[in-house]
């Protein structure tokens, strides 16, 4: 990663959900049904195997962190970028399979108690750890090797009744907590070209408080300026000179 970026968005950009949309759905990863060709011998779950074909790594230049209820927003800012920038993005709600589904297939095979009717709690609580740590993981992955993370700014992802900067969702203060952890690299590093748009959804009801002091403030103007300003060859640094990251020659 390079820069994480606070954008503060009013306009839903209706008009490109639709673009967004079909990109996505051109490039989203097919789910793996069944376990049976994870399970090696002595009836052990392959979690490496698993990790790889539910929680790939894909290469995109833009990380967008959202919450669950924005994600038709997401979906058309994604379009957005990539109409009039040709920038490939992930919006973390589809393309890995759901975790809940993973978690699903996982709990039926192995977690129920032998009624068959219940699940177990304590193996439940295993699968559980093992498929959210497999998430973790990849979300570590995916925005160290993305160039730029927007966090979507919306009363959805941050609770304004509350303390500001309060979030519901654990995936938005993970994916904003990384941001202060990951090593920022050159952005000549990133760009290597790959597919265009990516998605994962998430949605658990707790707050917790971000810390987005190092995100950079990122408005709808500043959206309509870079469109404005960008001439030619890669648009991100275009960006990044009127944020100041990156010094011209």
């Amino acid at each position: 990663m390079y820069a994480a970026f606070n954008l503060i968005l009013s306009n839903k950009l209706d008009y490109y959900y639709d673009l967004g949309t079909k990109l996505l759905d051109k490039n989203k990863a097919l789910i793996r049904k069944g376990l049976e060709s994870f399970i090696i011998k002595d009836g052990f779950i392959n979690g490496t195997k698993i990790q790889s074909n539910w929680f790939p790594l894909i290469e995109a230049d833009v990380f967008i962190s959202y919450a669950y209820k924005d994600e038709k927003i997401a979906v058309a800012l994604a379009g957005w970028l990539n109409e009039n920038f040709k920038l490939k993005v992930f919006v973390d709600s589809c393309v890995w399979g759901y975790s809940e589904e993973l978690l699903k297939i996982i709990d039926d095979g192995f977690c129920l108690e032998e009624d068959k009717e219940y699940y177990n709690y304590f193996k439940r609580n295993k699968s559980t750890s093992h498929v959210h740590m497999m998430l973790s993981i990849a979300l570590s992955k995916m925005i160290d090797n993305t160039e730029c993370l927007i966090f979507l700014n919306t009363p959805n992802s941050l609770n304004v009744s509350e303390v500001i900067g309060s979030t519901g969702s654990p995936w938005i203060y993970y994916e904003i907590a990384m941001t202060k952890l990951i090593r920022k690299r050159n952005p000549n590093f990133h760009r290597i070209k790959s597919p265009d748009i990516y998605v994962f959804n998430s949605n658990l009801p707790i707050k917790y408080y971000l810390e987005m002091d190092e995100l950079i403030e990122l408005s709808e103007d500043d959206l309509y300026i870079w469109k404005e300003k960008y001439t030619s060859g890669n648009s991100l640094d275009t960006l990044y000179e009127m944020k100041s990251l990156l010094k011209k020659d």
